[in-house]
C-alpha cells in the first residue's frame, strides 16, 4: 500500500464515525485484507454491536473513486447508507422483543457518551454535566454476542407511555444487576496494557516494564472505575456508586472522564490536587481517544461531605469562596 492510499485509509477510519447513525462507542472498525470469492480488496470491515454481520467496504475501489474525483464526503456517506439499511434490517428482526416493556426493563442498561456526540439527541437522555446518559437493551443472550445491544430512540420509548425519568431510574437500577461495578487500581490496569503490548511484540513484560523506567511511586494514588457493558464509564452514575467510592476513597475524590469506557478516580489530597485537572482531560482526548469515545472536556468532583457532584472549575471556585467568606468573618470587627 503506498502512502497516499495509507492516509486515504486513515481518513476514511477516522471520518466514518462522524457518519454512522449511532455513537462510534457502539460500532467495531477493522481494517483488513479481504478476499471474497474470486476478488480480494483492501477493506473496511465495520460491525455494530448485536449484528452478527461485519459489512466490509471495499477501500480499494473506493481510493480508486476519490483519485478520479469523487469527495471524500460522498464516499463516507454512502458507507453511512449502507450502514443504515443494515441497521433497519437488525431492528425488524428484534421488533417483537422491544415492543414488550417489562422483557425490556430486565435488558437495561445505560452509556454514557459526551453530550456534544451529535447522535445523542436522536436519543432519550439525561444530562450530567456536559456528558449524556442514554439507554440501551443488552440482547447479547438472543444474539449470542457479548456486548450486543440495541440503543431506545424516542419513538420506542413513546410506545411504552412512559417518561424519560422512569426509564432512566429503571435502566441505573439494571445497569447494576447486569453489570455490577468493577474498580481496580492505575498501577493494575497499566500492568495489564503492558502486559498485553509485551505479548504483541513477542517481549518479555519484565524488559518492557524496564525499557519504559517507569517509577509506580511517582504515580498519583489513582483508580479505574467501569464494568463490562459497551458503556463502562456509566457505572458511576449507578445508584449509591458514588457514596460507596467515597468510603472506599475516605473522602471526596476528582473524577476523571477518560473515555465511554470508564472513569479514573482520584482521592482530594493526591498529588495531582494542585493540577490542572480538565487540561490532564483535553491532552488525553487529543492525543489517546478517536472522536467517538471523547466523553468530556472537564475533570469532575465528587463531595463526601454535600453528595454534590460537580465540574471540577465549579468545586474550585466553591472553595475559593468558603474561604472568602471565612476569611472576611475573621475581619470583621466585633461589635461594642
Amino acid at each position: 500500500m503506498d502512502i497516499e492510499m495509507e492516509k486515504f485509509v486513515e481518513d476514511i477510519t477516522r471520518g466514518i464515525r462522524n457518519y454512522l447513525p449511532y455513537p462510534i462507542g457502539d460500532y467495531e472498525i477493522k481494517t483488513m485484507e479481504v478476499s471474497k470469492f474470486s476478488k480480494k480488496y483492501f477493506g473496511m470491515c465495520i460491525r455494530k454491536h448485536g449484528s452478527e454481520i461485519a459489512l466490509c467496504h471495499n477501500l480499494t475501489e473506493a481510493y480508486a473513486d476519490y483519485i478520479q474525483g469523487i469527495p471524500l464526503r460522498k464516499i463516507l456517506q454512502e458507507m453511512a447508507a449502507a450502514e443504515m439499511r443494515e441497521d433497519i434490517s437488525e431492528k425488524k428482526s428484534l421488533s417483537i422483543s422491544l415492543k414488550d416493556y417489562d422483557e425490556i426493563k430486565k435488558r437495561l442498561f445505560i452509556k454514557v457518551y459526551s453530550a456534544e456526540h451529535p447522535s445523542v439527541q436522536n436519543f432519550p437522555h439525561t444530562l450530567y454535566g456536559d456528558m449524556a446518559i442514554v439507554y440501551a437493551a443488552d440482547f447479547s443472550d438472543v444474539i449470542q454476542k457479548e456486548g450486543a445491544s440495541v440503543m431506545l430512540s424516542y419513538d420506542i420509548l413513546k410506545s411504552y407511555d412512559i417518561t424519560v425519568e422512569q426509564l432512566h431510574q429503571d435502566a441505573l437500577e439494571n445497569t447494576q444487576k447486569l453489570f455490577p461495578l468493577e474498580v481496580t487500581t492505575m498501577e493494575k490496569k497499566l500492568g495489564k496494557e503492558l502486559e498485553k503490548m509485551a505479548y504483541e511484540q513477542g517481549m518479555n513484560p519484565d524488559m518492557l516494564k524496564e525499557m519504559m523506567d517507569y517509577s509506580w511511586n511517582e504515580v498519583p494514588e489513582m483508580y479505574v472505575v467501569g464494568n463490562k457493558s459497551s458503556g463502562g464509564a456509566g457505572a458511576i452514575f449507578c445508584p449509591g456508586v458514588m457514596e460507596q467510592l467515597s468510603k472506599f476513597m475516605q473522602g471526596g475524590y476528582y473524577i476523571f472522564p477518560s473515555s465511554i469506557y470508564e472513569m479514573i478516580i482520584s482521592p482530594d489530597d493526591s498529588l495531582l490536587e494542585n493540577s490542572d485537572m480538565s487540561a490532564i482531560v483535553n491532552e488525553a482526548n487529543q492525543n489517546q481517544l478517536f472522536e467517538g469515545e471523547i466523553l468530556s472536556k472537564h475533570a469532575y468532583h465528587y463531595d463526601d461531605k454535600t453528595g454534590k457532584f460537580e465540574m471540577v472549575e465549579e468545586y474550585q471556585k466553591r472553595l475559593e469562596n468558603q474561604k472568602r467568606l471565612q476569611s472576611e468573618k475573621r475581619r470583621k470587627p466585633r461589635q461594642l
